[in-house]
């Protein structure tokens, strides 16, 4: 590996990248090593150092330094994720079968220190389309300005838009919606606040603008934060509001999420609360086992209490790879196949 980049490494702090784990075992905000400020995408110049120098379980000196550069204000990367997986529900085994799950390309262009123009193209499965498409004006070093279509700043940005957290509450990499985000940064808070049209990406459709609001708190020993996700339209209200916490404990990195939402426009909703624990347990360089408990509960027995608890062994065994082992199970109050059962699944994701 060039020399320059690995002499960059020692010289530079330890950064995050990556699933928000990493961040708050680093003690370090998203935005050191994410184009996005809001976390997640395409990876800055020191994120690409983190992910070839640091995560791996062994290195390879000859592999080609990689910091995203392609020519002048250019930059590019992406991700791509594949799977072997089987679900078995209460009546029976399933089949296995492989799937692509996720293929994206990342296009940054800065044209000077104040302008980033950003794109998030998923390319698989099924037609393309875009995540994300946005251009970023620096206002000041503490201060951003975002217009384009983003992901909605909330909670913890995982990657897993199935987790209970992100498929429940609607606020994923699938819907994301145009408008205006702004974003404020001072010692050790941090603040993002938006407003959408409220149609996912699509044509508006009502005079209503939802309204986003994520702000935290960073410490040494991790972040503590709040969230609020208010859509006002005539179908009826519907609020999120949200605490989400990260911390460390030795080896074990502890993610905490709790979301409270509220749809009078759905009377099969209602109230519900969400809820998300995960630790992460560093075994060795490379090496991750992450344990999750998940949950929905919903008022007056509207919808099934739903439950998920994964185990999974996550190891990143040169730059470049990542390779997940997973055990996943379901439970729920209700009779429906998909919310009752096992699923076992290996994915293989490579970066760049």
């Amino acid at each position: 590996m060039r020399l320059w980049l690995t002499l960059a490494c020692l010289l530079m702090p330890a950064l995050a990248c990556g699933e928000p784990y990493f961040a708050v075992r680093e003690s370090y905000d998203c935005s050191l090593c994410h184009i996005n400020p809001s976390g997640g995408g395409m990876r800055t110049a020191f994120g690409n150092v983190y992910a070839q120098t640091q995560l791996p379980a062994t290195l390879q000196d000859d592999a080609p330094a990689w910091t995203g550069a392609l020519s002048g204000p250019i930059a590019m990367g992406g991700n791509a994720r594949y799977s072997l997986s089987q679900f078995d529900d209460d009546n029976g085994g399933g089949d296995p079968g492989f799937a692509t799950e996720r293929v994206n390309l990342y296009l940054a262009v800065t044209p000077s220190e104040s302008i980033t123009l950003y794109i998030d193209q998923q390319l698989a499965p099924g037609g393309a389309f875009s995540r994300e498409s946005w251009i970023k004006i620096t206002l000041s070093e503490q201060v951003y300005l975002k217009a384009g279509k983003f992901v909605l700043p909330y909670g913890w940005r995982l990657e897993d838009d199935l987790a209970f957290i992100r498929r429940v509450s609607g606020i994923n990499f699938t819907s994301a919606d145009n408008g205006l985000e702004i974003g404020h940064s001072a010692g050790n808070f941090t603040s993002q606040f938006s407003v959408t049209n409220g149609a996912s990406g699509a044509a508006e459709n009502d005079d209503g603008k939802p309204l986003s609001l994520r702000s935290y708190y960073a410490m040494p020993m991790g972040q503590l934060g709040i969230s609020v996700n208010i859509n006002r339209n005539d179908l009826g209200d519907k609020t999120l509001f949200g605490i989400f916490a990260g911390f460390n404990t030795g080896p074990v990195t502890w993610l905490a999420e709790w979301d409270r939402l509220d749809d009078e426009g759905d009377p099969l909703v209602g109230q519900q609360d969400i809820a998300l624990l995960e630790a992460n347990v560093l075994l060795a360089r490379g090496h991750n086992l992450k344990l999750t408990t998940e949950s929905v509960i919903p008022e007056a027995n509207r919808q099934p209490r739903q439950f998920r608890y994964s185990a999974q062994w996550e190891l990143f065994p040169y730059p470049y790879l990542h390779i997940r082992l997973v055990l996943r199970y379901y439970d729920s109050d209700g009779d429906l196949a998909a919310q009752n059962g096992q699923q076992y699944f290996i994915q293989l994701h490579g970066f760049f």
